[in-house]
């Protein structure tokens, strides 16, 4: 729950970013201070930061293995770096690479953790993984958006 928490407010601004000059024609201020500056960006960039170690969490309450927190303090890098150029050079460019990194985050850090599930069997700890759930939810995540543009008429 807490790197969906954190993850929703990133998420959500760089969409305002990108949308700003449509949601203002409409009378809707959507990002932090109500426009594309230094303080908003630095909010996107400080919920952004708040990813690495939230994706650590199921780690630490030892939910999941070490590899899927290495994994998943990565893909919260990954995300986190254009938060940090958007922060810095306010350019669009960056703000659409965090909205893309952020529809694909979450499938792949929450099939990251379903791979690595720690089960506790009654007679002693044992780390289970499931590789074939891992790779079953990255097939999804390619297919998902593929047959959603086979199936949704984007123009007419």
């Amino acid at each position: 729950f807490v790197v969906q928490f954190f993850w929703q407010f990133p998420h959500f601004w760089a969409l305002a970013w990108k949308l700003d000059d449509d949601y203002k024609k409409a009378g809707f201020r959507l990002l932090p201070t109500g426009q594309r500056d230094q303080k908003s960006a630095f909010q996107i960039m400080l919920y952004s930061a708040f990813l690495v170690p939230a994706s650590m969490l199921p780690w630490a309450a030892e939910m999941t293995g070490n590899w899927s927190m290495i994994a998943g303090v990565i893909i919260s890098l990954v995300m986190y770096y254009p938060a940090i150029k958007l922060y810095f050079t306010l350019e669009n460019k960056y703000a659409t690479q965090l909205m893309f990194m952020s529809f694909v985050y979450l499938p792949i850090l929450l099939s990251l953790y379903s791979s690595s599930i720690k089960v506790i069997p009654s007679s002693s700890q044992a780390h289970v993984t499931c590789p074939e759930l891992f790779i079953v939810s990255i097939i999804a995540l390619f297919l998902g958006p593929i047959l959603f543009k086979m199936t949704t008429p984007f123009s007419r």
